[in-house]
């Protein structure tokens, strides 16, 4: 397991992900910015005020806390670790190849005895080498640890079929119970030991009321934070038909599982499926891999969420797993499977690169000017960089003083995805006016010699290009846009004379999260 963690440190540093910013994938500064605030509540906070009251006041500083859009597992998981460790992103970073070097590790506690050091050890560092793995271990996101979780939950499962010792259910259902508070697609894993005993035919378990008490316990565990945050959920959904939903995404999902693990791979593991599907005795690892792979994958058909390579990463565990009990009944396919694993990676390969946009420098610069100031500081940015300087200005003051506004909730209106967008605000006369109100000292506005610009943006630019007198550029700093990799400028203004003036109207709109308001307290 130590070795398997130096190589996914190694591989780490090898996409400069210690470098860069979050620049990986929009989610990631969410993620960061959820997992401090709950350090910092677990810290200091929990004998102040409620969670929810101290949430919406850390997402007023740093609007990028994101706990009931996703659920807060993973936050409190990382919250925890940076009690530990330095609350910063390169913290995080190490967990991440923790979690990846766990997930080798009980591949090897499971399949050593039956497969042999060489399947094994093949197939462990496939799963570290993946560019897929690579990717998600460089950015603070929530697939590893859920691929972790589904890898926990299956070995639950069959060692409670095996031995029928209650502890074991006990296993899937604390594994199940926490994928399911990582992320959404933790759902797919409840129904897999109900369809496992109906297709063994184990009519005796099924009328044991421990079997339904433990999928109620996690159906009860979940309900009602299913229920208080579907809203939040709802707001990232796709609004297409559900039918509609259901056919782009079956057409579009079928590709993913060769791009996650390569061709030869996705061929064993369907060949290990059918054998899996046949051998319904005392070998179920494959009937249980196989089945928990099927579930996934419908589960993802069926979900709105869009098709994206890291949906179906929670299978990888799982079909690796499954291809090395293939080859426990006859020895000579290990080498077929190691041959498969060395084609695959030839044809995945590819080098992971997580570029730097120059925002941990503008952070920084910020951080010395502001201090400790509750002062205002307005991100006229891409949507990218936004959550990118927050982030990064979160890992600097994880005690929040000074406010960063985006300008895109505050100038416009849209859904968590940008869609629906619409200006609050028509003229520049209106725009000044909102910027005294609160006030703001500072604007930090992104510009590019190509390519089209928000209109609230566009906005922003008009107010200082018409007012030249009452603005002055303080610096500028080379970034790059990680979304459309465009080379531009961001330019820091200052109001003239707003040195010492601290916010005193902020609202932020919460009302498609949470139907409300919020300002600081």
């Amino acid at each position: 397991m130590f070795v398997a963690w130096v190589i996914a440190f190694c591989l780490q540093n090898w996409a400069g992900a210690y470098r860069a910013e979050l620049s990986g994938y929009p989610d990631e500064p969410g993620h960061f910015i959820s997992s401090l605030m709950v350090r910092q509540y677990l810290l200091d906070g929990w004998w102040k005020q409620g969670p929810m009251q101290f949430a919406e006041q850390y997402y007023v500083h740093y609007p990028r806390v994101a706990i009931g859009h996703w659920p807060p597992f993973l936050y409190l998981v990382q919250g925890v670790w940076m009690l530990v460790f330095p609350p910063t992103i390169a913290a995080v970073l190490w967990l991440q190849a923790l979690i990846q070097a766990s997930v080798v590790g009980l591949l090897f506690w499971r399949l050593r005895q039956d497969c042999g050091w060489l399947v094994v050890s093949v197939l462990s560092l496939v799963y570290l080498v993946l560019p897929e793995s690579q990717r998600l271990s460089s950015q603070v996101m929530a697939e590893p640890l859920l691929g972790l979780l589904t890898l926990i939950a299956l070995l639950g499962i069959e060692r409670f079929l095996l031995n029928r010792r209650w502890r074991w259910l006990g296993v899937f259902v604390f594994a199940t119970t926490c994928a399911i508070f990582t992320k959404g697609s933790g759902l797919a894993l409840l129904p897999v030991l109900f369809f496992v005993v109906v297709v063994r035919q184990d009519w005796n378990l099924l009328k044991s009321w421990k079997f339904w008490a433990a999928h109620a316990i996690i159906i009860a565990a979940y309900a009602p934070w299913h229920i208080y945050t579907w809203k939040m959920v709802q707001n990232g959904m796709d609004t297409a038909p559900l039918t509609e939903v259901i056919w782009m995404q079956t057409v579009g999902f079928l590709s993913i599982p060769s791009l996650l693990v390569g061709l030869p791979l996705v061929g064993l593991a369907l060949v290990a499926g059918w054998a899996g599907l046949k051998d319904t005795g005392a070998g179920i690892l494959g009937l249980i891999g196989t089945i928990t792979a099927l579930v996934v994958f419908v589960f993802h058909c069926a979900s709105p969420s869009g098709v994206e390579t890291r949906r179906l990463y929670m299978m990888v565990p799982v079909l690796l797993l499954l291809i090395a009990w293939w080859t426990v009944a006859v020895p000579l396919r290990s080498w077929v499977v190691v041959g498969a694993a060395m084609v695959s990676l030839g044809m995945t390969y590819n080098k992971v690169e997580k570029p730097e946009t120059g925002y941990r420098t503008l952070a920084k610069w910020l951080e010395g000017e502001i201090g400790a100031r509750a002062q205002a500081v307005f991100l006229s940015t891409g949507y990218g960089a936004e959550g990118m300087l927050i982030a990064e200005m979160g890992q600097l003051q994880a005690v929040p003083r000074m406010f960063l506004v985006r300008s895109s909730k505050l100038l416009s209106d849209s859904d968590w995805n940008g869609s629906n967008y619409r200006l609050r605000l028509q003229s520049v006369r209106e725009l000044g006016e909102l910027l005294d109100s609160i006030p703001v000292r500072m604007v930090v506005l992104d510009q590019y010699t190509e390519g089209r610009t928000l209109r609230h943006i566009d906005l922003i630019e008009d107010l200082i290009q018409q007012h030249p007198e009452q603005w002055v550029l303080r610096k500028e700093f080379p970034v790059v846009d990680n979304l459309n990799r465009k080379h531009g400028w961001s330019r820091v203004y200052e109001r003239l004379g707003s040195e010492l003036n601290e916010v005193k109207n902020l609202r932020v709109d919460l009302s498609r999260m949470l139907d409300r308001w919020v300002t600081p307290r």
